[in-house]
């Protein structure tokens, strides 16, 4: 049996013509019918297709797709703290707020010492032929003081560039007297604190205290000395001895700083904001250079 190449219809054995086309058989009549499908049904099945397609596509997703904050693959499990980056500020000359604690001070009229180191400050010798502020002497030591049992304190200096001791220094239990000797304790010298009127040109009490640097930088050298408990009193200007006062006419004084090989010339103002008392230092040009705070007198 076979069927009609053009239409599918079935053919006699010997047919030389479809019965039902009208065409010629020939000898290409396919032995299978070759079944044509309607256009309709083609396009329902292609979209069931495309359907079920999409709806597994989404099904696969949703089961691959990890929780928050879980690795992905490859991706490396270590925890990583994020760090927020402080909000920009304008850069400043004021110097952040001091970590010391400004210490209250001690005075007999002339001159100032901190509680906490009472050993410090100006000295003269016995004769008063020579006067020294503590600090000035010692600006490459570190000193390790030790209070004895008669109240007396020993103080231990070493140089800081080679670690090596250098001298010792023994302040009395009446705090009246400080004994300068060499490494070996052998006595080099004796002094005494000075009284006013050995004071070259001292500056007004009125502005005597202990100051806070408030601008400038606190992280340089400053042959002044301390950010923190900057004294200025009858005989010093924080670590400088100082001499020749002068008013400059202009709200601004001038001393001569006798610290270093040749000592310096320093321009310098007091002033008053509301209860606040102030001390600027300017540079060569008049711009500040450091600004302090009274912050004890």
């Amino acid at each position: 049996m076979k069927y009609c190449i053009h239409c599918g219809a079935q053919l006699p054995d010997d047919a030389q013509f479809c019965p039902g086309c009208g065409k010629a058989t020939g000898d290409g009549a396919s032995p299978t019918p070759t079944r044509k499908i309607p256009l309709p049904a083609l396009l329902t099945v292609l979209a069931v297709a495309l359907v079920a397609g999409v709806v597994f596509a989404l099904t696969r997703g949703g089961s691959s797709q990890e929780a928050p904050g879980t690795p992905q693959s490859g991706e490396s499990t270590a925890t990583v703290t994020a760090t927020a980056s402080p909000t920009p500020t304008e850069t400043s000359a004021a110097s952040p707020a001091p970590t010391e604690t400004p210490q209250p001070v001690q005075d007999d009229g002339s001159w100032l010492v901190t509680s906490a180191e009472p050993w410090k400050g100006a000295w003269c010798t016995e004769d008063g032929a020579e006067l020294m502020i503590f600090e000035s002497w010692n600006m490459n030591a570190s000193q390790l003081p030790q209070t004895n049992e008669d109240g007396s304190i020993t103080i231990y200096c070493t140089d800081v560039r080679g670690g090596t001791p250098t001298e010792t220094y023994l302040f009395s239990a009446d705090q009246t007297t400080l004994t300068h000797m060499d490494y070996t304790g052998k006595t080099l010298d004796t002094y005494r604190r000075p009284t006013y009127d050995m004071a070259p040109t001292p500056l007004p009490s009125s502005d005597w205290g202990a100051y806070t640097m408030v601008e400038g930088d606190a992280t340089s050298y400053n042959p002044y000395g301390p950010s923190v408990d900057f004294i200025v009193d009858a005989f010093r200007f924080g670590i400088c001895p100082y001499q020749r006062l002068s008013d400059n006419g202009d709200g601004t004084m001038s001393i001569y700083c006798s610290s270093g090989p040749e000592g310096f010339f320093t321009v310098f103002s007091f002033t008053t904001e509301g209860e606040d008392s102030y001390l600027t230092i300017y540079d060569a040009d008049g711009n500040v250079r450091y600004r302090y705070l009274r912050t004890a007198t």
